[in-house]
């Protein structure tokens, strides 16, 4: 873009903006209240403070000596600076400037060179020129503009640039770069072009990147360009992280644009966290959001290895995000000593993961590195987890000790939108197997995250609600339970077909802001719930079950049941009474259609799909029905080829169908799936179980269930909106107010409502509980009931933070919970017996309500604590309350 030398009257830019600026720092200083900008005075000659100042930012002339010892010694930092120096004096000398600032403007050569420059010793002065001259080449061909992404860039490299090459510039050249800036600055704080970053919907990484590189630039020029820009720049960065951090991370540490924008931003920010820790001494990194993000991105690890992540959303297959962007992992080694992050960095670009060469993150590897012990993450994370305010649920069977394993991934996703990317994939579902991809989503791209491109319900061959480019729409999990038997998720996909988000209405988020070119595709409907059953115990194969409750108008309408498999799977539906078979390498894919069965259906389709972008495309199938009130339940079964199918027989009934799972090595399931609404609802008749001594027959009313038979009968049991399962041998549950979700795991009976009325059998069951909280039960014979408030004194009301632990003793990891009146700052650290510190879980102000924390058993340097007690010791205002915690290795 040519230079302007001039705003739009006339005015030079650099002063154009100021009075806006002062006036955006007030409103930014009210707006953030407790944030303290620093306060900065400029000299009378602003260039007499550089050789002072300057390097500053990444490293400072004390830094070096250590610097230059990692690079010497062997080891991923001496890897990188090699290569590093290779492209320094081999690659980037001979290529023209536009061509080496071609790629997000020159983000890792802008930071290699000086690296380059000053780990050599003597300091290479070729490279601080080509530094140097590249920065000027920058701000002289390009001003900036509206466009943030371009322009974040810019102003990144301004900084680093300034900071690191002026050394070797004229005064001219560094009044210049100086001017340059001041530029981006007065326009990005003060240009309503920029305020829009602010604000939902159009939070994001980008809010993000400007958020970085202000604040880089406000430390860099700190002193140097006037006092009212640098407290701009410092009052803008410190909102941006705000709002950024609360849109898409606060909640639950599972950022809510998936994990290829949340490493682009980490990418960004991680270089000002480090830069502003050694200008103030702020500490990000005691953040628990930030730390726990490393734990979110382990599932979000592909199975498959090399460097892939499951691509949901906006995550392409093929571009190896992971493998770019490592600076969070190399700076979370370096923080808090993960070993977690350096299992994750080894498989993204260390010795089990992809080089991207110079598009990877080198210069992080040089700066932050370090040769901790990784840690499987199945050592400290369970095997299924529900992020609930994201609305994103993962199983995971195991993670593979070398670069790839044979492990079960899967993924059920049902948000809310709060702003940036977004497709439509409210109840999308993935699953990876035995080395394979086996339900696939599509990456970004126009027609990938539309809804053909997803595994979901389409109604008169139409989708969700258009979304993308900052439009959005909704969903919720209304239900959830995970045990060590059986997860059970619902998501509530009725808004994402009905309409966009609340973010997208007119007038947001300003008063003309006009949304209306994004409201297409709208296909409302009077409900759309999916449910999902996830079945992992120990003696059967994983498998799951899908079943979609959903209905439009109270009349006949064309439903399309759609899912995707890889391009180069084979596809067979040619077998009348058996499964639709998947084959994808060695692996398989059994896929029954347990009500309907598969002869009911209208139509049973295979499509080769396009979806227009550089991920692989996809083999799609679509059951058609033409109905009222569809209730689809698919069972899918993954396998190898060498294994012999489960045999799977179905039979119909009025309320709905009975399926008996027969796995290889004869263990039964029984998966009762209940058909449609109408009609009234009647427990299910007395089914012969064929091989299942002890049992002999069973009876189920619930919308979805399984239950697992032993060789005395019922051993296992997870029951969705169920009123009673009984056998031959007499009642297992029965639930006499309403339906309730019940599981039993093998030692605990699960409830989802704490108040319910019920008789369970108590053979085996060591307690009933209700998300963690035990449910006070006597027993009636057999038969465990709830005790009434009428049997037992009322507790006393609960005081103080309600402070609670589940489970406890734990291991490897406990939910904390407590509550706070209103909001305030909240401190939650952990302490040995003998009152020494352990790890800090919370430090930072928490809005009143109900809070929720988890401890992983680890020290405040990722060291795993030794078994034994443990105090948990929670401030908030004037409260203070004490827990102990039994830690069982």
């Amino acid at each position: 873009m040519p230079r302007r030398e001039a705003g739009g009257d006339g005015m030079p830019i650099k002063n154009q903006f100021l009075p806006r600026a002062r006036l955006l720092l007030a409103v930014a200083m009210t707006f953030l209240g407790t944030i303290a900008v620093p306060s900065v005075r400029a000299a009378l000659d602003p260039d007499s403070l550089y050789f002072a100042r300057h390097p500053s930012l990444l490293y400072g002339p004390a830094d070096l000596p250590g610097l230059r010892a990692r690079v010497q010694s062997p080891g991923a930092p001496a890897d990188a600076y090699a290569f590093i120096r290779d492209v320094v004096q081999t690659e980037y000398p001979v290529v023209p400037f536009d061509s080496l600032i071609a790629n997000d403007f020159a983000q890792e050569p802008i930071v290699n060179l000086g690296l380059a420059a000053y780990l050599d010793d003597p300091v290479d002065s070729t490279a601080l020129a080509l530094g140097r001259d590249l920065t000027l080449h920058i701000a002289r061909t390009w001003d900036v503009d509206s466009d943030a992404y371009g322009s974040a860039l810019r102003l990144r490299a301004l900084a680093i640039g300034y900071d690191t090459f002026g050394l070797v510039a004229t005064p001219e050249e560094r009044a210049e770069m100086r001017a340059e800036a001041s530029s981006y600055i007065a326009y990005i704080t003060s240009g309503m072009s920029y305020d829009i970053w602010l604000w939902r919907p159009y939070v994001s990484n980008k809010s993000a990147m400007l958020a970085a590189s202000l604040g880089l630039a406000a430390i860099a020029f700190a002193g140097e360009i006037e006092p009212a820009l640098t407290a701009a720049a410092f009052a803008r960065s410190d909102a941006l992280y705000a709002v950024w951090h609360e849109a898409h991370l606060a909640d639950d540490a599972c950022y809510r644009e998936g994990a290829l924008y949340a490493l682009w931003s980490l990418r960004h920010l991680v270089y000002y966290f480090h830069a502003r820790n050694r200008y103030d001494g702020s500490q990000y990194s005691n953040d628990w959001a930030l730390r726990w993000m490393e734990r979110w991105l382990a599932y979000e690890l592909d199975p498959r290895g090399g460097a892939r992540l499951n691509n949901l959303g906006d995550l392409t297959d093929y571009f190896h995000p992971l493998a770019r962007h490592t600076a969070y992992f190399d700076w979370a080694m370096s923080e808090w000593g993960s070993g977690l992050s350096r299992y994750l960095w080894d498989r993204a670009s260390g010795p089990l993961g992809v080089d991207m060469g110079d598009e990877n993150d080198k210069a992080g590897t040089v700066l932050w590195h370090q040769d901790v012990p990784s840690v499987n993450p199945g050592t400290i994370l369970p095997r299924s987890v529900l992020w609930e305010s994201r609305g994103l649920y993962y199983y995971r069977s195991g993670w593979a000790d070398g670069a790839a394993s044979d492990d079960i991934s899967i993924s059920f996703f049902c948000g809310e939108f709060r702003g940036g990317h977004a497709q439509e994939d409210q109840t999308q579902f993935t699953l990876t197997a035995f080395g394979e991809k086996l339900v696939v989503d599509h990456g970004a791209g126009t027609t990938a995250r539309q809804s053909e491109a997803h595994n979901i319900v389409r109604i008169d061959q139409a989708g969700q609600h258009n979304a993308g480019n900052s439009i959005g729409t909704d969903g919720r999990i209304v239900a959830s339970m995970l045990t060590d038997f059986a997860d059970h998720l619902c998501g509530d996909a009725t808004a994402a077909y009905t309409t966009y988000s609340p973010y997208n209405a007119a007038g947001v988020p300003y008063p003309d802001t006009d949304w209306s070119w994004g409201y297409a595709g709208a296909n409302p409907v009077e409900h759309a719930l999916r449910r999902v059953l996830v079945v992992h115990g120990e003696d059967f194969p994983t498998y799951l079950i899908v079943q979609d409750d959903i209905e439009k108008s109270g009349a006949v309408h064309r439903y399309d049941w759609c899912a995707h498999f890889p391009d180069a799977a084979t596809v067979d539906t040619s077998i009348p009474a058996g499964p639709i078979g998947v084959a994808v390498g060695g692996t398989r894919l059994d896929v029954h259609s347990i009500f309907p069965l598969k002869s009911k259906f209208a139509g049973v389709q295979v499509f080769s799909f396009d979806n227009e972008s550089e991920d692989p495309d996809s083999k799609m199938l679509m059951l058609t029905s033409f109905t009222v009130n569809p209730k689809f339940a698919m069972l899918l079964m993954p396998r190898r080829d060498t294994d012999p199918a489960p045999l799977v027989h179905s039979s119909m009934f009025p309320a709905g169908t009975i399926s008996v799972v027969q796995a290889p090595s004869g263990a039964i399931d029984v998966v009762f799936a209940r058909g449609n609404r109408a009609g009234p609802v009647a427990p299910m008749p007395l089914f012969e179980i064929p091989d299942a001594e002890g049992c002999g027959s069973l009876a189920i009313d619930a919308e979805l269930a399984v239950v697992r038979m032993g060789s005395e009968g019922v051993s296992r049991y997870l029951a969705v909106d169920a009123r009673s399962i009984a056998c031959a041998a007499g009642d297992i549950v029965t639930f006499y107010d309403a339906p309730a979700t019940v599981a039993f795991d093998g030692t605990r009976v699960h409830i989802d409502r704490p108040h319910a009325t019920f008789r369970i059998l108590g053979d085996g069951v060591s307690e009933v509980v209700c998300q963690g909280e035990v449910v006070p039960t006597a027993l009636d014979g057999r038969y465990l009931v709830r005790v009434s408030a009428t049997d037992v004194p009322a507790p006393a009301p609960r005081e103080g933070l309600a402070l609670r632990a589940y489970p406890n003793p734990f291991n490897p990891s406990v939910r904390i919970s407590f509550a706070t009146p209103s909001r305030g700052y909240v401190d939650a650290a952990i302490y040995d017996a003998a009152g020494r510190f352990v790890a800090r879980l919370v430090a930072r102000d928490l809005p009143g309500g109900e809070h929720a924390l988890w401890w992983d058993g680890r020290d405040h340097a990722g060291g795993a604590a030794a078994s034994g007690v443990y105090f948990l010791r929670v401030r908030a205002g004037s409260a203070r309350e004490t827990l102990k915690l039994v830690l069982l290795r």
